[in-house]
């Protein structure tokens, strides 16, 4: 809104005055720990062993928590929060560190997981997304470049087709 930035994503729709936004991604959320925490040795984590684990998560209002503890809750799986942080960067160098469980987006965390210092781990019976949604300033003093990027992101990265309901 006091144009520092010309457009942004985010892992939740946004609905502030002076803003629009539209769906471009679905986002998988994963649950991460350093190479060598326990689980991470494992095949095949169910969401029952999550349960107890310490979690290293993101800060209250967060979109991914918000996803990933709602997703918890409907199995009736509860986290234990141990640290809560304000950046993905210095959850991703907590759960490096040993220090817990992580849940962020799998967008967010590829080039720590190519590097080794974290691992996703081999969820079974894990499914939460959420999506990713372009935002920027609804005015029209939107710059051409602007308006042909954000035109891009709507034409080529369309969000997969969705079955109707049956």
């Amino acid at each position: 809104l006091s144009r520092d930035l010309d457009l942004g994503m985010a892992g939740a729709p946004v609905s502030l005055e002076g803003l629009a936004s539209f769906p471009y991604e679905s986002d998988d959320i994963v649950i991460i720990a350093a190479p060598g925490h326990p689980l991470a040795q494992s095949s095949g984590v169910s969401l029952q062993h999550l349960e107890g684990q310490d979690f290293i998560l993101r800060e209250p209002g967060s979109a991914t928590r918000q996803t990933a503890e709602s997703y918890l809750a409907e199995y009736g799986i509860s986290v234990k929060p141990v640290m809560e942080l304000g950046s993905n960067q210095a959850v991703k160098g907590a759960v490096a560190s040993g220090l817990g469980l992580g849940m962020l987006s799998r967008f967010g965390v590829v080039p720590d997981t190519i590097a080794g210092l974290i691992t996703v781990l081999p969820m079974t019976g894990w499914a939460c997304h959420r999506p990713l949604t372009v935002f920027f300033r609804d005015d029209k003093l939107l710059p051409p470049a602007q308006q042909a990027f954000l035109q891009f992101l709507r034409d080529e990265r369309p969000l997969p087709d969705v079955p109707a309901p049956s």
